[in-house]
């Protein structure tokens, strides 16, 4: 089942246009990825996806006692599974595992290892790249790089049977909560996509404890002036930011997704992590909130009104009204207050990200992981 979304401002006019006389944008898109739509708006938020996936096996001790397995035995285990790898890609004429030949692989992390592997998921999935037989120690048995965002669920559901077969080696069987438990994730994105409005059209803050944070929200503005990203932290240590994916696909020549419909995109970088974290502990989507501007109500206001409204956005709602007389202050704090409209909902996306999850993993097979 889909919906049509209608884009009621799309991106050919200026930074806050009604876009008279211009073709609104029909976006088809199904609508179990929908968590929430504002149609008075013309804004649609999409469920949480992972965008980035980078992980290792990182075995220790503690695996090779559970399984009773030698030091030497497990030397063994590694040597078996990286030859298994390398003929599997080199000789058996597999259609879905490949050895690399990309350029990047001599470059850091991946210049750490000597085996270099595409596994093919199938029909309208990205590859994943693989790397093993690490050339020191320390580093992962493993290393996996992956989009599950652009993975469908068939996809991953056979990857994931693909890695249970190659556990499975002479003298030990690695179980798949094993191999995650045992796993650990270096980098992952978290995405929740923002259809119909641009980061100039919204006011991002950073919140603990729903409160906002005293830390001031930097902002970065493109060379036209319009606001690109929102970083709600800081520059320099951000994990949450909100920038403007249709204008980032433009720059690097891509196709946007969603044609001339704006398009923003909320991103949640999380690092060094074990996967039983994922889905425990606090909303993340809890560390943002957010305001969208009415963009039809801001085009019935006075030339004036609207200045004061695009100060406020860029400036803070205090320091626009600083520069009025103190008789006019409640009436254009009245005006800003009643376009600046709420539209995320941390509780409706962290209850929809188990499901995510669920599918990145291959039909909820890492669910049981959760209960440890």
């Amino acid at each position: 089942m889909s919906l049509l979304f209608f884009a009621k401002h799309p991106v050919n006019g200026c930074d806050h246009p009604t876009n008279k006389g211009s073709k609104p944008n029909l976006v088809k898109i199904q609508s179990n990825r929908v968590a929430k739509a504002y149609k008075e708006l013309g804004i649609v938020i999409l469920n949480p996806t992972i965008d980035r996936l980078q992980f290792g096996f990182y075995p220790d001790d503690n695996l090779r006692k559970l399984h009773k397995i030698s030091e030497a035995d497990w030397a063994e285990y590694t040597e078996y599974l990286y030859k298994s790898l390398f003929a599997e890609a080199k000789y058996s004429g597999a259609d879905h595992l490949h050895l690399q030949t990309a350029a990047w692989t001599k470059k850091p992390p991946h210049n750490k290892y000597d085996l270099h592997l595409v596994f093919d998921p199938g029909k309208d999935c990205e590859p994943i790249n693989i790397q093993a037989y690490p050339l020191k120690k320390g580093h992962a048995v493993m290393r996996f790089d992956m989009n599950p965002n652009r993975i469908t669920e068939k996809g991953m559901e056979r990857f994931w049977a693909w890695v249970l077969d190659l556990l499975v080696m002479p003298g030990a069987t690695i179980s798949k909560s094993d191999f995650l438990r045992w796993s650990r994730i270096r980098q992952f994105e978290l995405a929740v996509e923002i259809l119909g409005a641009r980061p100039a059209d919204l006011i991002v803050k950073a919140m603990a404890g729903g409160k906002q944070k005293a830390i001031k929200n930097h902002t970065y503005n493109s060379a036209t002036g319009r606001v690109e990203t929102h970083y709600p932290t800081s520059k320099k240590t951000n994990t949450e930011y909100v920038y403007d994916k249709r204008q980032g696909m433009l720059d690097v020549g891509a196709e946007p997704i969603y044609g001339n419909a704006r398009h923003s995109r909320a991103e949640f970088r999380i690092n060094d992590v074990g996967f039983h974290k994922l889905s425990s502990g606090k909303n993340r989507f809890k560390r943002l909130d957010m305001q969208a501007l009415d963009l039809d109500g801001f085009d019935k206001l006075d030339y004036d009104q609207k200045l004061f409204v695009l100060v406020a956005m860029d400036r803070t709602l205090d320091k626009a009204e600083a520069h009025l007389p103190a008789t006019l202050r409640p009436k254009y704090r009245a005006i800003y207050t009643d376009l600046m409209k709420n539209i995320w909902m941390p509780e409706l996306l962290w209850a929809n990200w188990q499901k995510t999850l669920r599918i990145a993993s291959g039909s909820g097979c890492i669910s049981s992981l959760w209960k440890m």
